[in-house]
Order: C-alpha cells, then sequence, then structure tokens
C-alpha cells in the first residue's frame, strides 16, 4: 500500500471563520440602520446572514475538533452524505485521522491507479469539497494548486513508490 498524507490548513479555516463573520456583521447592520429598505430585502439580507454564520459555526467546530473533519468506518472511507453526496470506494483506498487536522489515505494497489483514476480523483475531488479547494498539504510539501496538481503530485508520489 502507499500512504499519503493530507492536511489540511487551520490558517485558511481561521481566515474563512473572520471573513465570514465579518461580512455577517457587514449585511446585518446594513439590513438595520437603513429602515428604508423594502422589508423583501432586508428579509434576503437576513437570510445570508444566517447561511453564512451557519458557515461560520460550521469551521469553528472544524478547526476546534467538535465536528470531525470526516467519518471513517473500518472497510474505507466514508464521508456523511450531506456533505458530499458521494461514498469512495474501500477497494481504492482507505483513510485515518492521524491528527485533528490530518487524514492519512492509504491508495491499495498502486497499479489500480491507471485503471481507476476518476475513482481516485473523486477522493481528492472530496476532500477540496469537504475542506475548499487548494487547503492541503501533502508528505510536508504545501500545495496550494487545484485538485489536477494534487492528482500529479499523489501519481508522481505513486509511480515512485510502485
Amino acid at each position: 500500500m502507499t500512504e499519503t498524507t493530507f492536511h489540511y490548513s487551520n490558517r485558511r479555516v481561521t481566515h474563512r471563520i473572520v471573513s465570514g463573520a465579518v461580512m455577517a456583521v457587514i449585511v446585518l447592520l446594513i439590513a438595520l440602520v437603513f429602515p428604508e429598505t423594502p422589508l423583501l430585502v432586508r428579509i434576503l439580507l437576513l437570510v445570508g446572514v444566517a447561511i453564512v454564520l451557519s458557515h461560520v459555526i460550521r469551521f469553528q467546530r472544524l478547526r476546534s475538533g467538535s465536528e470531525p473533519a470526516l467519518t471513517l468506518r473500518s472497510e474505507g472511507l466514508d464521508v456523511p452524505a450531506w456533505r458530499v453526496g458521494i461514498v469512495p470506494w474501500p477497494e481504492i483506498a482507505d483513510a485515518h485521522l492521524v491528527a485533528r487536522n490530518s487524514i492519512r489515505i492509504r491508495l491499495k494497489q498502486p497499479q489500480i491507479w491507471k485503471q481507476k483514476m476518476t475513482q481516485a480523483a473523486r477522493i481528492v475531488g472530496m476532500l477540496e469539497t469537504i475542506f475548499g479547494g487548494g487547503m492541503f498539504t501533502i508528505d510536508g510539501g504545501m500545495l496550494e494548486q487545484q485538485p489536477r496538481a494534487v492528482l500529479a503530485e499523489i501519481k508522481a508520489h505513486l509511480e515512485k513508490h510502485a
């Protein structure tokens, strides 16, 4: 098996929390300070604040560790359906949380890479969906690129250790 460790950046998560909270406060002030704003617009602004705050709370819980990054099962990697809507394939990879902000993914049978590239891509794409794009380091090297670059890095890692 080949192991690759993903770390998501707490600094990026903190940035999302702070920027979301600031945006929510600004929108809330606009809705409350200007009484001449039509009622429908004020309601829509308040709904927007609620949505932004729900994301802020989610990222805060993720950062604090009270909400697990992934739901892990012994037979492989499983992610809550409400988060992503797809379940990866145990024959491709399994995963373990190795720290509060690290996920170790073991790709089983590296030769499977060429046969099932799209399935392996979905695993990385799913991680990108959960944590937001480009928030990973792989094996200690910072990757700020899009998922395709992440996949290229994993492919190189697999070919090197195959």
